[in-house]
C-alpha cells in the first residue's frame, strides 16, 4: 500500500517563540514536516528555491523592508502553483482582503493551531481554508447580477453555501450532490470569475457590480 507523501512546510515568522512552537507542532504531526523557518521575507525569497517546500506559511507582520503582503505577491509571481497560507493575529477584513488578492490560499489565526494543520493539508490538495472572516465578507457583499461575471442560479446557490460557512463536504450534502459533482461546478465558477481557488471566488463573487456612471 502506498504511503501518503510527507507535506514539506516552510514557515516565515519573526517571533522566535512562536516559530519554535509551530515548527514543533508540525514536526510532531503525522504527514507534516517543517523543512525551513525564516524570520524575514528576504530570507524566504532567497532560500525557498533551494528548500522547495510543498506549502509556505507566511506571517503578515514581518520586519525589514518587505512585508508579508509583498512576500505573498513575489512568491505567487515566482511560483504560481505553490500553496501559500497566511498566519495572523487578526481576523480583520481590511488585512484579509489584501492578503487574498496578493495570492494567499488560506488565512488562519495564529492562536488556532489545529486549524493551521487543517489549512496546510487543504492547501496541499489545492483547496482553501476559509476562516469565518471570509464568509462574513462574502455575506455582507453578496451580488448576483454583475453583467460581466454572471453565474447561473445553480452556481450562485453553490456560492451561497460557502458564503454561509459550509465546507466542501457539507456544501455538497446541502445541495444533494456528490463532492465530485460539486468540484465540477466549482471549476466552471473559477473559470467564469477568472480566479484560482474558492477564497478568491468568494471575494470576486461578493464584489458589487461596476457603476456605469462612476
Amino acid at each position: 500500500m502506498m504511503m501518503n507523501p510527507i507535506i514539506r512546510v516552510a514557515l516565515v515568522e519573526d517571533n522566535p517563540a512562536y516559530r519554535q512552537l509551530l515548527s514543533t507542532l508540525l514536526n510532531e504531526t503525522p504527514g507534516l514536516q517543517c523543512v525551513a523557518v525564516w524570520g524575514r521575507a528576504e530570507e524566504a525569497l532567497r532560500l525557498l528555491p533551494v528548500i522547495n517546500p510543498n506549502v509556505v506559511l507566511v506571517d503578515l507582520e514581518l520586519p525589514g523592508g518587505m512585508s508579508g503582503i509583498a512576500l505573498l505577491r513575489q512568491l505567487r509571481q515566482a511560483k504560481p502553483q505553490l500553496p501559500l497560507v497566511v498566519l495572523t493575529k487578526f481576523e480583520d477584513p481590511s488585512i484579509l482582503t489584501p492578503a487574498l488578492h496578493a495570492g494567499a490560499d488560506g488565512y488562519v489565526l495564529k492562536s488556532d493551531l489545529p486549524r493551521i494543520v487543517d489549512a496546510i493539508r487543504l492547501a496541499h490538495k489545492g483547496e482553501s481554508y476559509l476562516t469565518p472572516a471570509i464568509s462574513r465578507i462574502a455575506l455582507a457583499g453578496m451580488r448576483r447580477d454583475n453583467p460581466t461575471e454572471r453565474l447561473t442560479p445553480k452556481e450562485n446557490t453553490i456560492m451561497e453555501q460557502f458564503a454561509a460557512g459550509l465546507n466542501r463536504k457539507a456544501a455538497a450534502a446541502a445541495l444533494g450532490i456528490s463532492p465530485r459533482t460539486l468540484d465540477s461546478h466549482l471549476n466552471h465558477i473559477y473559470s467564469k470569475l477568472r480566479v484560482r481557488n474558492l477564497a478568491d471566488a468568494l471575494l470576486r463573487w461578493a464584489e458589487p457590480p461596476a457603476d456605469p456612471f462612476a
